[in-house]
């Protein structure tokens, strides 16, 4: 399990997390909403070890891991992706999977049958190896970036805006792919901007107003009332 207690964020004098509380164990996939500007994406750096709690604690596998550095939680089974796909637009598409090797380095791996294990579920990249990752599309781009990703052999995934820029099949086909994953043991966090997309597998789903969790739960009532959705991204409670 990954979670987050009672955590506070700041950045200067702007508080961006007040005392909010995440979690999500392998095998589930949570959504995590909220308008523009919620706090959305400095949970998952807080999750993920890029940003330090200014209060509360980060526990991983039952463990205090608050403070530590990222590739502490990557090293350990924690997957991110960041919003706009942190792919090395110059390297190759086969160089960007190989740096998702890196935290398996000490393993006795062969770098071939790990890519070509991990592009068994991403064949669309299997003829773009050779080509450098800035070329591709917005759906390849999202696509690669979930394929090196996945190749460290993650526990615990947090996306943030894979739709972001996808056309709604590409999309629709990304979340088939998170239903696969989760199937497979794989806990997903998302935090997503198409949320009626998002909302149609979740186990659970959080809503994140100015900081604060305002919604945690099954994700049913907010799919049912299009209302209470529609308020969460005006920033009304729900």
């Amino acid at each position: 399990m990954l979670a987050a207690r009672n955590v506070t964020v700041r950045y200067g004098r702007v508080q961006a997390l007040t005392r909010t509380s995440v979690e999500v164990e392998p095998g589930e996939l949570v959504v995590l909403l909220g308008p523009n500007g919620a706090g959305k994406t400095t949970m998952l750096r807080v999750l993920s070890g890029l940003r330090r709690p200014s209060e509360g604690s980060v526990r991983l596998d039952g463990t205090d891991a608050t403070g530590r550095p990222a590739e502490h939680f990557a090293a350990n089974g924690v997957g991110h992706i960041p919003e706009g796909r942190g792919i090395f637009p110059r390297l190759t598409v086969e160089q960007n999977l190989l740096v998702g090797l890196y935290t398996r380095r000490r393993e006795r791996v062969t770098r071939r049958t790990e890519v070509d294990a991990v592009l068994e579920s991403f064949p669309a990249l299997k003829e773009r190896l050779d080509s450098r990752a800035g070329v591709l599309s917005g759906g390849e781009q999202q696509m690669l970036a979930l394929a090196r990703a996945l190749i460290a052999r993650p526990k615990l995934l947090l996306v943030d805006e894979p739709s972001h820029g996808l056309a709604p099949a590409i999309a629709a086909h990304l979340f088939d792919l998170f239903d696969q994953l989760r199937a497979e043991g794989l806990g997903i966090l998302v935090v997503e901007q198409h949320a009626a997309l998002a909302l149609r597998g979740a186990d659970r789903a959080y809503v994140l107003q100015k900081g604060t969790i305002t919604y945690e739960g099954s994700p049913s009532p907010l799919v049912r009332n299009r209302k209470r959705l529609v308020d969460v991204y005006l920033g009304r409670s729900p």
